[in-house]
């Protein structure tokens, strides 16, 4: 696969992991990279993969007290 190709699939499958269109798993599948890549390259582009926000956080505080 040539270079472009692959850094245009690289960011299709970043665009949609932003969006919470497809798993963090699912990503590093279009990307042909392993999990463990895909995490450090989301961590990179900073990211948000978990879905898990601030707001969520503040609901389990509340709930835990």
């Amino acid at each position: 696969m040539c270079k472009i190709q692959k850094n245009d699939k690289i960011e299709n499958a970043s665009e949609e992991l932003r969006l919470h269109k497809i798993s963090i798993g699912k990503a590093a599948e279009k990307c042909g990279i392993s999990k463990w890549e895909m995490i450090e390259m989301a961590k990179e582009k900073n990211i948000d993969w978990f879905g898990y926000s601030e707001d969520d956080l503040k609901k389990d505080l509340g709930i835990l007290r």
